[in-house]
């Protein structure tokens, strides 16, 4: 279950009113479909004064998961508060879909001094369900006959906090950026101003497939825009001082994320995809060799936001959609001892390169959080708009036909083939990518990548043109089959028309993947299909991989993959339009 965060600022409890007007909690998301349920019933009650308290609900109970918290100086007299599950079942507007339970608080009709802030759970299957994830969890609000969406005051990856007692070191890792010198002026919201300076932190966890980067700011100059990428090399010191070692190559980056400072200074974003300790892509094609890009950093959009700290905008960086943006904003630091980026949580020092791996056992996440201000009690629920149809794109993945027998649950049954169906949501700051497969043999690992080729002509077919080379390829996310012969994945980060990633040192351009497939994780799973588990390839963690298992197909007419989804048809071979 994934916890969400609703806050009262304006409206809440002073003197008990004899009636019980009931506030209905309830978490949503778009689409159709039923909402999850929680079984059992029984309401918590306490009496909480001026000084304030809370009610946590039981382990086990109907109530596991709910908190309200009542600060002090919120009520003016001590008042018997209650929550409990809802009879009434109230209907969300439109297309939006329950995913939690109801609860009714009361008494309702009490005017609070303080915001009240109550937390309760979601079920994160039919969030990921209906292509959203936690964070696009939004909240609506009824207002005498009708609902009214709220926007989000703000979100949060409640599993960073959320039981980090539990979790193993290096599961949940924080850093800040740090502002590039020569341009904090122009990033500034406050320039000059030591005590308001540029701030943005990380936090990033470990999740059991994949990872999910929270970025946080504040003081950044209104409007500015920026694009977020993980890079190989950081042009700062460990003490954030320029690095005299740094030559302006940042080596292999990887674009992950759209920033924009709103009209508070503030910037957000979240990714979800491999980050910690296995992050890699390569390219045979320029011997770009698997490698890491353990640092995070952002550059300004527009060349012509930093002229005034004497950027040259007729010399634009590759850092954006276009390859044509201005000069780095902020960037992370490296490790004083180790040189890696924070991305890198477990060093191998037995070497003495940079870009060496380590490996981590990953975990399941925990819950997430959207906090709102309602300026009434009444029916509350959160909720996802739907995505526009031209936002969405939907393709399936097809097996390598020399391994479909050592990939399948119910071999030799063509009605019961693996399947595997990939919805990719277009979003303001990047895309979610959501995919779900089935009648794959259970038991079995795989790693999901982003490639520049597929080895399948359009037909699903073995492309006879194909010579082994997959092009450039970016890790993205683990896969496991179910007991059932089922697989999910969601990644988050920038996927259709935009993706790309670069490297001056090696001679690879600007170059974008616009296929999606899986390899088996283990060589020795495909054996008997004909794979010889010593020459493994280097699509996992450990470049100790076995062979495709399943991967998309191109457009028949401009041999693109199907993550480009706004061919330009006007040159030869056709190119992607951002």
């Amino acid at each position: 279950m994934n916890l969400i965060k609703l806050e009262d600022s304006k409206n809440a409890m002073t003197g008990a009113s004899p009636a019980w007007i009931a506030m209905l909690l309830g978490a949503a998301v778009a689409c159709s479909g039923s909402g999850a349920s929680i079984p059992g019933g029984g309401a918590q009650s306490a009496t909480i004064g001026s000084q304030g308290g809370e009610i946590v609900g039981a382990k086990d109970s109907a109530l596991e998961g709910v908190k309200l918290t009542i600060p002090a100086g919120a009520l003016a007299r001590d008042t018997r508060i209650e929550i409990g599950p809802s009879a009434e079942e109230t209907s969300l507007p439109g297309s939006v879909v329950r995913s939690g339970p109801q609860f009714a608080i009361g008494p309702a009709g009490t005017q609070l001094a303080v915001p009240a802030r109550v937390t309760l759970p979601f079920d994160e299957e039919v969030v990921t369900t209906n292509s959203r994830f936690d964070d696009e969890v939004g909240v609506w609000v009824r207002k005498g006959d009708h609902f009214g969406q709220r926007e989000q005051v703000d979100s949060e990856p409640g599993s960073v906090t959320a039981a980090e007692g539990n979790r193993p070191p290096g599961d949940v890792v924080r850093f800040e950026l740090h502002p590039n010198p020569q341009f904090l002026r122009c990033l500034a919201q406050f320039p000059g101003d030591a005590q308001r300076a540029p701030s943005v932190e990380v936090t990033v966890l470990r999740g059991s497939q994949n990872d999910s980067l929270s970025l946080r700011g504040r003081n950044i100059k209104p409007g500015l825009k920026f694009d977020l990428f993980t890079v190989e090399h950081t042009s700062l010191a460990a003490d954030a001082t320029v690095d005299p070692a740094f030559r302006g190559n940042f080596g292999l980056a990887t674009y992950q994320s759209d920033l924009e400072a709103s009209e508070e200074g503030r910037v957000r974003a979240a990714i979800r995809t491999i980050l910690l300790d296995e992050n890699f892509s390569f390219d045979p094609t320029v011997t770009l060799a698997p490698t890491g890009t353990f640092n995070v950093g952002f550059w300004f959009d527009d060349p012509s936001a930093a002229v005034d700290c004497g950027f040259n905008p007729l010399n634009p960086t590759p850092f954006n959609g276009e390859h044509k943006a201005g000069p780095l904003a902020m960037i992370s630091t490296p490790d004083a001892s180790t040189g890696l980026g924070p991305l890198s949580t477990h060093p191998d020092t037995s070497t003495t390169s940079r870009d060496h791996f380590g490996q981590q056992q990953k975990v399941e996440s925990a819950p997430g959080s959207v906090t709102v201000d309602i300026s009434s009690l009444d029916i509350v629920a959160a909720g996802v708009d739907p995505a526009a149809t031209g936002n969405v794109a939907r393709f399936d993945l097809h097996p390598n036909p020399q391994f479909q027998r050592c990939l399948a649950q119910f071999p030799g049954d063509a009605a019961r083939a693996p399947s595997v169906e990939v919805t990719v949501v277009r979003g303001s700051q990047n895309d979610g990518l959501f995919l779900r497969g089935r009648n794959i043999k259970p038991g079995l690992a795989f790693d999901l990548f982003t490639v520049e080729h597929t080895n399948l002509a359009a037909d699903a077919t073995v492309d006879p043109a194909f010579r082994g080379n997959f092009g450039l390829a970016t890790y993205q996310s683990d896969l496991d089959a179910s007991d059932e012969g089922q697989v999910r994945a969601a990644i988050r980060t920038i996927l259709l028309e935009e993706n790309f990633s670069f490297d001056p040192g090696a001679g690879l351009a600007p170059t974008s993947t616009f296929n999606v497939g899986f390899w088996f994780d283990d060589p020795n799973a495909a054996v008997d299909c004909g794979f010889n588990p010593l020459n493994p390839t280097p699509f996992n963690g450990d470049h100790k991989a076995g062979p495709l298992a399943m991967i998309s197909t191109p457009d028949a007419s401009t041999g693109l993959g199907p993550l480009c989804t706004h061919p330009d048809t006007s040159t030869t071979p056709a190119r992607c339009s951002p």
